[in-house]
This record gives C-alpha cells, sequence and structure tokens, in this order.
C-alpha cells in the first residue's frame, strides 16, 4: 500500500525559473519567426531589385538596338544616293 502524499505548492523560486525558462522558450520561438521573415523579406528584395536591373538593361538594349537600325537605315540610304548621283553624274 502506497501512501499517497498530498502535492505541495511549489517553492517561489522555483516557479520562478520555471516562468523565467518559458518566457525564454516563446523569446526563441518570437525570434526565429523574425529572423525567418526578415530572411524572405531580404530575398524578395532582392529578387525585386535583380528584376528591376533586367528591365533597366532591356530597355537600354533595346534602344540602343532601335537606334543602331535606323543609322544604319540613314547611313545605308545616304550612301546609296551618293552612289547613284556619282553613277549618274
Amino acid at each position: 500500500m502506497s501512501v499517497h502524499m498530498p502535492t505541495r505548492p511549489r517553492p517561489k523560486s522555483r516557479k520562478s525559473l520555471h516562468s523565467f525558462e518559458e518566457a525564454f522558450r516563446a523569446e526563441v520561438v518570437r525570434e526565429r519567426h523574425r529572423l525567418t521573415a526578415l530572411r524572405r523579406d531580404a530575398k524578395q528584395r532582392s529578387l525585386r531589385r535583380r528584376q528591376e536591373q533586367t528591365r533597366r538593361r532591356g530597355k537600354f538594349r533595346f534602344a540602343g538596338l532601335v537606334f543602331s537600325m535606323i543609322a544604319t537605315a540613314v547611313l545605308v540610304t545616304v550612301v546609296m544616293l551618293n552612289t547613284l548621283a556619282w553613277l549618274l553624274g
């Protein structure tokens, strides 16, 4: 036969240590969530920055292509007309 002893209340120092440990664990979990969110946000900013750089480079390349095509057409026209004037002149 075992004698069941009533549970005694914890001493105050154990209660405060237990509550401190619980608060610490909760803080660790919050900090992990915060760091995860920071990493995710940094990744998204990096992706947006890269996309904007690609878009900007694409605009400049397109402008360069259009300019070179127009310059080529003008140059070919001038050379062709000069050649025609020389042949007829």
